[in-house]
């Protein structure tokens, strides 16, 4: 049985469809990196399954319960989100807390954890993400590399279930990519079931097991990545590829 199952989601804004039909089944330790052109809907589906956007549709089945996207109450919501985090491609720190509080922030007041025991999960993560000496900065001393993955040690805190990351990376300095994309492989190789919206096809192809080619508000294509990226059968990926190749 999947861990997460999408059913028939929908969502429109102003009567203009942004998702139209959309299915999905993820399985536990799935890498799952989401590809295709902007406007495509990437974002908005991956704010729907942790529900900072609500469809108007839909069915999301997730560790065996079902839930239906417009009836959902906020009970549930929040036990949705509190097994499926999210990381920002804006990186959404608090700024004026420090690097360890803005960890410390969920633990304490999600999970309702003490303060002491929050610090020492924070450390902890902090200390995977190689930045335990930038625990006391605020958001505005550090880098957007930096940033972020104090966005990734801030979700992993949490023990999700799942990990929703938007774009990790097109906010970064080229030179930055590189560690936030290590932090991530790590998660991968760990087992951590994640779906990456991304536009490095060379991350997609090296950590994703599965590839998932958006356009129009579904998904046009879906598989290995050998299928998606290096074998594209359909002629719009084939030309998505080609002007990704072009740009890079």
């Amino acid at each position: 049985m999947a861990l997460l199952q999408i059913k028939n989601l929908k969502k429109a804004f102003n009567q203009k469809v942004v998702l139209n039909d959309v299915n999905l089944d993820v399985n536990q330790g799935d890498v799952i990196a989401i590809i295709g052109p902007s406007g495509s809907g990437k974002t908005t589906f991956l704010k729907s399954i942790n529900l900072l956007e609500t469809p108007d549709s839909g069915e999301l089945d997730f560790n065996a319960h079902q839930f239906q996207f417009n009836k959902i109450s906020q009970a549930d919501r929040l036990a949705i989100r509190r097994k499926i985090a999210m990381v920002f491609q804006n990186y959404a720190l608090f700024k004026n807390k420090t690097a360890l509080e803005n960890i410390t922030e969920g633990l304490i007041y999600g999970r309702h954890i003490d303060k002491q025991q929050a610090e020492q999960r924070a450390l902890a993560e902090l200390k995977l993400v190689n930045l335990t000496d930038k625990r006391d900065f605020y958001p505005s001393q550090l880098s957007g590399g930096q940033q972020q993955r104090i966005g990734i040690a801030r979700a992993t805190a949490l023990d999700p279930e799942i990990i929703l990351f938007d774009e990790p990376t097109s906010a970064l300095d080229p030179e930055l990519v590189g560690t936030v994309i290590e932090d991530i492989d790590r998660l991968a190789k760990n087992g951590q079931t994640m779906i990456v919206v991304t536009h490095l096809m060379s991350f997609a192809r090296s950590v994703a097991n599965k590839v998932l080619f958006f356009e129009n508000g579904n998904i046009l294509a879906a598989g290995s990545p050998e299928e998606i990226l290096d074998h594209p059968e359909n002629e719009r990926i084939q030309k998505f590829l080609s002007a990704i190749s072009k740009d890079s």
